[in-house]
């Protein structure tokens, strides 16, 4: 049995309860989860367990008595239900009356690793068999979430590729000794190969967000990325991209956009900026079309070891990526029949476009190629396979 922890707080599975009061779209990169669930038991097992709150800060929370803290919690998590037309299908587990020797909990380190209260937490994930922490976001506030993690015995590192070799990785976790699980990530089904690869642009298209790191707040939780990389952004290759469009243009179309809008200096916004992305103009794309539109991709992985969903979104639409194969290990991607690689620089990237361009046999097979893995290991059933596989290793079910 999986049990999610706390799922009501970020957008990893379904639209939490304060996204919906600012309007602002829930990417969901692991809904298959929730659908895999209900799909497979018809309803879902939660731990709410009043240390983390989607409404009120830390600051303020985190001194509340418990009775006060649980009851927020539960409210907000019914939010949660209703906001995502699951108010009949969760329910919360008591984990000092049940057994859950053989149930995994899933949770995410964006929130659930951090703060004052993780201490809390611990005997409650002691009772399950695994913890499958996916280390989503893990570039934030690092070193605290590894110093939290370290304390879990039956923890499992989990993430969207095998990011052990990582330098970053192994440099704030070298405690972790156990293997690290790789989750696939789901891509939906509207994503899809429309146009012959005959009929499209013969460049790249460019798409993706990136951090300005040194205007985020609060600036120690970007502190150990910014110190270990000496750079003020996860994704290095977006950034380029996006500051030398012009200069590139023949050979890349960018659709690359600051994450936010750093340029405003009032004061009082900038606290509440956190809260704000520039979403619009990215989902006012039509993201199917545009990566229909052109034979090459480049999207830019993390600095810190994972990769892009918009990646294997562009593949099945059948746009050939470039890709950091640093980021794929451990997918069962190979470079030259899956996607091409490139050095971690645009020059590099420019000579692979440039080199491929002479080979359209080859491109059409990599094409072809892409589009076939996704739709075997990729799509919400496959994905959700994999992860009963992986439970199902860890606690020894039938």
């Amino acid at each position: 049995m999986i049990v999610l922890y706390n799922p009501h707080v970020d957008d990893f599975l379904a639209t939490p309860p304060h996204f919906k009061l600012l309007k602002r779209k829930a990417l969901k990169k692991y809904g298959f989860i929730i659908e895999g669930i209900l799909n497979q038991s018809g309803k879902i097992d939660v731990l709410v367990d009043g240390t983390i709150s989607v409404f009120l800060s830390p600051s303020l929370f985190d001194f509340l008595p418990y009775f006060i803290r649980i009851l927020i919690a539960r409210a907000e998590f019914s939010c949660w239900k209703y906001v995502n037309g699951l108010s009949k299908k969760c329910e919360i587990v008591d984990v000092g009356q049940g057994d859950y020797s053989n149930s995994t909990l899933l949770m995410f380190s964006y929130k659930a690793s951090t703060g004052r209260l993780f201490r809390k937490r611990c005997a409650s994930l002691s009772v399950f068999r695994a913890v499958i922490v996916h280390l989503s976001h893990y570039f934030i506030a690092t070193q605290e979430k590894s110093d939290n993690l370290s304390r879990i015995q039956n923890v499992w590192l989990a993430g969207d590729s095998d990011i052990s070799s990582n330098p970053y990785f192994q440099h704030f976790f070298p405690w972790y000794e156990k293997q690290f699980l790789v989750l696939n990530f789901a891509v939906s089904a509207r994503f899809r190969m429309i146009k012959k690869y005959d009929d499209r642009n013969d460049a790249c298209v460019a798409t993706g967000s990136f951090h300005d790191l040194s205007k985020e707040i609060p600036k120690e939780k970007y502190s150990d990325f910014q110190d270990f990389f000496g750079q003020n952004t996860y994704h290095p290759i977006r950034k380029y991209i996006y500051e030398n469009q012009q200069d590139i243009s023949e050979n890349i179309k960018s659709y690359v956009s600051p994450y936010r809008n750093y340029e405003d200096s009032n004061r009082i916004w900038r606290k509440f900026r956190h809260f704000i992305v520039n979403q619009k103009s990215y989902f006012a794309l039509d993201i199917v079309e545009l990566y229909n539109e052109f034979r090459f991709v480049v999207v830019g992985e993390e600095e810190s070891g994972f990769p892009a969903l918009g990646a294997f979104e562009a593949m099945v639409c059948g746009a050939v990526l470039i890709a950091d194969s640093r980021a794929y290990i451990g997918l069962g991607l190979e470079d030259g029949k899956h996607y091409l690689s490139h050095d971690g620089s645009v020059e590099n990237i420019l000579a692979v476009i440039k080199k491929a361009q002479k080979d359209e046999i080859k491109l059409k097979e990599i094409s072809k190629n892409g589009v076939r893995f996704i739709d075997q290991n990729m799509r919400s059933a496959a994905a959700f396979r994999s992860l009963i596989k992986l439970t199902e290793d860890l606690t020894g079910d039938v």
